[in-house]
């Protein structure tokens, strides 16, 4: 997933500098779109992993998702996603 998201920010930054360089219109090969938020961080969701042991035995855990870290709760603040249940 990074990958691919490093490549796709480095062709959205080519596509704008080549519309700057040819001086075309914006968003002749680049379009950003700006979009109120749907979704919430929900502190109490319960997220469930399971892993594989050494026996074949299959260990199910269900662990709450909990408050985000601070670095992410700003950015949701700057973003106006809400965060329910924070503690």
């Amino acid at each position: 997933a990074a990958l691919g998201t490093g490549i796709e920010i480095r062709l959205c930054c080519l596509a704008k500098k080549v519309e700057e360089m040819a001086g075309l219109p914006e968003g002749t090969f680049f379009l950003a779109m700006e979009f109120e938020p749907t979704w919430e961080w929900d502190c109490d969701t319960m997220q469930k992993t399971s892993r594989n042991m050494a026996d074949g035995s299959v260990v199910e855990e269900e662990i709450r998702l909990g408050n985000p870290p601070t670095w992410l709760k700003r950015r949701f603040d700057k973003k106006g996603i809400r965060v329910k249940n924070l503690r």
